[in-house]
């Protein structure tokens, strides 16, 4: 193979390299560093393989895209990791949404649109177990709503105008999200965030539509009266601001924040205390969402010892020794990945390079805590 320009940019192998070194839309041209895309020996590599698996068909492209939407940090290990083996492994791949930035299943926008039903009924003050039946209603008995509802209360208190302003700002950016359009993603099939907006956005030239909200007429009332009447009241904007429903811990975030709500006072100092601090937990009874970072490690160790040993000799990448690994788990996706084949082997090397090029370039984010990873 004649290793140039030409030879990367004709291949499917350039799309999967998001969020690495390699990301930039220099193409060819990328560097990280000191690093330089065109002469990297596993990108060479991965091109080879492909050619040697060409013509690549539609289902391969699919698993493609699916590698490239693995996103950074440890919620998309195991399940990711295990829906790309799965896939390559019965070469008709299932489709799934991704762990990522932007997309969303609907398990998630239905429990936020519960929660906003659980803030709406303490900022009415409704009786809670009026609440906690309709909750039960649009459910069923998944969750213990009548003691969500209960504990919920007990964090909120006592109503006060502070309070109660604070929870209006946060019922009105969680009904924010659950009106925002949703529609399939530029890159992949899956459902993802705001793309829609892009026709309000021409009356506003350069405003950010994860932003738009702001200029809700509610919103700007609602902030402006929050600035008025609260210490540090930028810190309680942007904290409200942060509820990502698709970030990996989107929903223990909002509860520490209801219940940092709950503490404030109706006279007196009210600046936000932080989120990790002495603040009740479990109120929404949410499932873990977030893998703890010995637990994080260990799978992607374990990933990458699968993948190696799946790839065999094709490839030669990552640490000598994977470090301590899950036994069980690799053995499930050496079966997931099946019988090895020139496409199998091929997109099983470009999920073994995207996970060591992930870490290179976003180490401190894997397994380090970030706003939205508080326990």
């Amino acid at each position: 193979m004649t290793w140039d320009r030409a030879a990367y940019e004709s291949s499917f192998t350039r799309h999967c390299f998001s969020w690495t070194p390699f990301s930039s839309a220099d193409g060819w041209d990328a560097a990280w560093g000191d690093r330089r895309l065109q002469d990297d020996a596993n990108v060479r590599r991965l091109v080879e393989l492909e050619q040697a698996a060409s013509p690549v068909p539609v289902w391969a492209q699919t698993v493609c895209r699916q590698i490239d939407a693995m996103p950074p940090g440890g919620w998309a290990i195991p399940q990711h990791v295990e829906n790309v083996c799965g896939n390559i492994g019965r070469r008709d791949p299932e489709a799934f949404i991704p762990p990522r930035c932007y997309s969303l299943g609907p398990e998630r926008l239905e429990l936020m649109a519960r929660v906003a039903m659980l803030l709406d009924g303490w900022f009415k003050k409704l009786e809670p177990d009026d609440v906690a039946a309709a909750l039960e209603e649009t459910e069923g008995h998944v969750r213990p709503w009548r003691d969500i509802v209960r504990d919920t209360w007990k964090a909120l208190g006592e109503h006060n105008d502070r309070k109660t302003l604070l929870a209006r700002r946060l019922l009105a950016r969680l009904r924010f999200w659950l009106r925002m359009p949703y529609s399939p993603a530029k890159t992949d099939d899956n459902p993802r965030l705001g793309y829609m907006y892009t026709a309000s956005l021409a009356k506003y030239p350069g405003r950010d539509y994860f932003g738009f909200e702001q200029h809700d007429p509610e919103v700007v009332e609602l902030n402006e009266r929050i600035r008025r009447s609260l210490d540090e009241p930028q810190r309680w904007i942007d904290l409200i601001t942060y509820t990502w429903p698709c970030a990996p811990k989107a929903f223990r975030f909002i509860e520490r924040l209801i219940a940092a709500i709950g503490r404030v006072a109706a006279n007196g100092p009210c600046a936000p205390v932080e989120l990790n601090n002495d603040l009740p937990t479990g109120l929404l009874r949410i499932d873990a969402t977030y893998l703890d970072t010995p637990t994080s490690r260990r799978l992607y160790n374990t990933a990458i010892a699968a993948l190696a040993s799946f790839v065999g000799n094709a490839l030669r990448i990552g640490p000598e020794s994977p470090g301590e690994v899950d036994t069980a788990w690799r053995d499930r996706l050496a079966r997931l990945l099946g019988e090895p084949s020139p496409l199998a082997t091929w997109l099983a090397a470009l999920l073994l390079v995207r996970l060591v090029f992930l870490e290179d370039s976003f180490r401190s984010f894997h397994f380090t805590r970030n706003i939205h990873q508080v326990a």
